[in-house]
């Protein structure tokens, strides 16, 4: 590098991609750290220097730019003074970040969904939400649902989580029922389980008839939302009644009936797979007798 002009350098290097028979010039992110004036490469830009340390430069290899092309070569350029020490290239680490593949689906584990909770402290498990891309690993996130409030549990890199109820105030004074899920984050893409379960809750100070007989119609529960492919809906119902729920997309046209039946009096749950459809905004309208709930739903692929 050329102590006197900053930013200037006697010599230095450049990253080049091959394809086929021509080599097409690669930028770094945020530019070469020098340039070589006085050549015949006069503002060209460069790496240089000399302090001997790891510089981490990123080089953006997406499609269309560089990605097809099998070899990455460096190109040595000078200004022609030849009395001093050349620029050189001792050791290149290259590690190859990609976001091609969305993550896999994956599924809940334990418990199972329906079951009771066998203690105060559950420990949550599911499978790994794998993404083939080099270099990825799932981040995870639990989430207890309680009615038309939700509690977040960070759980990292793991594929299961213990969680103490009572922490949550969710065992003694907590509800008869928590519903559960997870969120898997790879590479900034987000996907959901493919399912969502309900834990019982056997330590519940909330009980008897209160819970069992709504007094009544109501949705209590559409989860997750927005969903990637499975979603939760909850209801109750005071009474033995026929219930509807359908789906329509933005047009008003329905698009799927998720349930057409009769349903006794107390609280139900409806696990529906959005296959076939497309991503975007859908409503949810669910019917019992003369009175009728809508909820905005958000289908993300």
């Amino acid at each position: 590098m050329n102590a006197q002009i900053p930013g200037a350098a006697i010599d230095g290097g450049r990253i080049k991609a091959w394809d086929m028979f021509l080599g097409v010039q690669l930028t770094p992110v945020g530019g070469y750290p020098f340039r070589i004036p006085g050549s015949n490469f006069d503002g060209d830009d460069v790496f240089s220097g000399s302090n001997g340390e790891w510089e981490t430069m990123v080089v953006d290899l997406s499609p269309g730019y560089g990605s097809d092309r099998d070899d990455l070569i460096f190109e040595a350029i000078t200004n022609g003074n030849v009395g001093l020490a050349g620029w050189y290239i001792d050791d290149v680490r290259l590690v190859r970040e990609v976001n091609y593949h969305l993550p896999l689906p994956f599924s809940l584990l334990t418990p199972a969904d329906e079951t009771p909770a066998e203690d105060d402290t559950v420990t949550f498990s599911w499978e790994e939400c794998v993404d083939i891309d080099p270099n990825s690993v799932a981040s995870y996130t639990l989430y207890l649902n309680v009615y038309e409030q939700s509690v977040e549990i960070p759980a990292g890199t793991g594929i299961s989580r213990e969680v103490s109820l009572e922490e949550f105030d969710l065992s003694i004074n907590g509800p008869p029922q928590i519903g559960w899920n997870v969120r898997a984050i790879s590479q900034g893409d987000t996907l959901w389980s493919s399912e969502t379960f309900t834990l019982l809750n056997p330590f519940s100070g909330v009980g008897g008839n209160d819970y069992d007989l709504p007094q009544e119609f109501a949705l209590r529960e559409v989860w997750p939302n927005p969903f990637n492919s499975t979603i939760s809906v909850r209801y109750q119902l005071p009474y033995n009644s026929h219930v509807k729920a359908m789906l329509y997309n933005v047009l008003g046209q329905r698009v799927a009936t998720l349930e057409n039946e009769m349903r006794v009096a107390g609280t139900h749950r409806i696990a529906w797979q959005a296959d076939g459809l497309a991503s975007g905004i859908y409503f949810l309208r669910l019917e019992m007798d003369n009175k009728a709930f809508t909820a905005k739903l958000v289908l993300m692929k």
